[in-house]
């Protein structure tokens, strides 16, 4: 995407909040650095980035891949971003998550990935066979 329609995209957003839901570490892949950004060191981070947008020099980065392990040795690719791309993409489609809900099937067939955030629930997944019913 070029940054004109990053910039225009987010004309107005605080990133701050895309950062705040980005900075939780994710337990399928590994651990990251920048995953620990807090405080006033975030703080400069978002001023960078919002300036970066601002003056329409951010530009995404290319992803790394690392393989997640699956069943049977098998694997598949997972896409690792940088920082500064995750809080600008988490900024871009957290409007739209109510919208992308709406076109899901019911929560009682998919748990989790949803729409909207909620929290993993491999516990209920995993025993909904032993349910009753």
């Amino acid at each position: 995407m070029p940054s004109t329609k990053v910039h225009t995209a987010l004309k107005g957003v605080s990133l701050r909040e895309g950062l705040s839901r980005v900075g939780r570490t994710n337990d399928m892949l590994p651990p990251r650095e920048d995953d620990k950004v807090a405080g006033r060191i975030a703080r400069r981070f978002v001023v960078a980035l919002e300036q970066g947008i601002q003056d329409h020099e951010y530009k995404p980065s290319r992803a790394s891949f690392v393989y997640v392990p699956k069943t049977r040795l098998a694997t598949r690719p997972a896409a690792l971003l940088t920082l500064a791309d995750r809080v600008v993409y988490e900024t871009l489609v957290e409007p739209m998550r109510p919208k992308i809900e709406k076109f899901l099937v019911s929560e009682s067939a998919v748990l989790w990935p949803r729409g909207v955030t909620t929290e993993k629930r491999w516990n209920d997944f995993e025993e909904a066979p032993l349910d009753v019913g």
